[in-house]
């Protein structure tokens, strides 16, 4: 159950950060079927760095509430 909320905010992480790299995403994904390849179409950094930017902002949010 975890995984899949962890899963969704980082969409919307992707989303947030960056919507025109996520919209090219999505269409890429349209049009190839290949979330490797549809990867490497829509953003300059690999998945990654990205994940280790989210867990950063998250801690980063996390610690400024305390």
């Amino acid at each position: 159950h975890m995984y899949y909320r962890q899963a969704g905010m980082f969409v919307q992480y992707l989303h947030d950060s960056d919507p025109i790299a996520f919209a090219h995403l999505l269409e890429a994904l349209r049009n190839t079927k290949d979330l490797k390849q549809a990867w490497s179409i829509a953003y300059k950094k690999n998945l990654d760095d990205l994940w280790a930017q989210f867990i950063t902002e998250i801690r980063g949010m996390s610690a400024e509430k305390k």
